[in-house]
């Protein structure tokens, strides 16, 4: 019993550290989402027009520390502007499910994530973002669920695009987050 919830604890502060950075900041509200942006000198477009409608997620990975990836987010809505911008709506409630070390472990996230894209060359690069409306909570299968403080991360990922269905790929050996599209 010990083991288990010092491995709830243990694995708990893993994906804390991992999703929020190691600071604080103890004038924001505790609860509060961390809003970092940075000045990436990309075009103001989208890139590849492809990418350019609105995405509904049939799949789509969380990476939590070097432990493990949580698989879900189906109700997440992607919409891409040809000028680059992106919204991510998380609605009400998007949830992800999986296992760190072997217990069951489900991340919630509600709100809207807002950045900038550029896709091109078979490269999805994700930049200038703004989580500050984004709010999340990891809940294991014991004990009281822990608010995950979120920090927006640059990434450049390959992706494949077509008519109906974006892929973005991730880090073997997770699966890719995989979009269909909308109207």
């Amino acid at each position: 019993m010990l083991v288990s919830v010092f491995r709830r604890l243990v694995c708990g502060f893993v994906v804390v550290v991992a999703l929020s950075g190691c600071g604080s900041d103890d004038n924001r509200p505790k609860g509060s989402a961390t809003t970092t942006s940075t000045t990436t000198s990309l075009p103001a477009t989208v890139g590849d027009s492809c990418l350019v409608g609105r995405w509904r997620a049939q799949q789509t990975v969380i990476h939590v520390g070097i432990l493990s990836s949580l698989v879900g987010g189906e109700s997440v809505l992607q919409t891409v502007a040809d000028d680059g911008k992106v919204s991510v709506d998380y609605g009400t409630q998007s949830e992800w499910r999986g296992f760190s070390v072997d217990d069951p472990v489900t991340i919630t996230k509600h709100g809207t994530e807002l950045f900038h894209l550029n896709g091109s060359t078979g490269l999805y690069r994700v930049f200038d973002g703004d989580i500050s409306n984004v709010f999340a909570t990891q809940r294991f299968a014991v004990g009281q669920p822990l608010v995950i403080q979120l920090q927006f991360e640059e990434s450049a990922r390959t992706y494949t695009c077509d008519d109906t269905t974006l892929t973005i790929q991730n880090t073997d050996p997770d699966p890719p987050d995989v979009f269909l599209r909308e109207g």
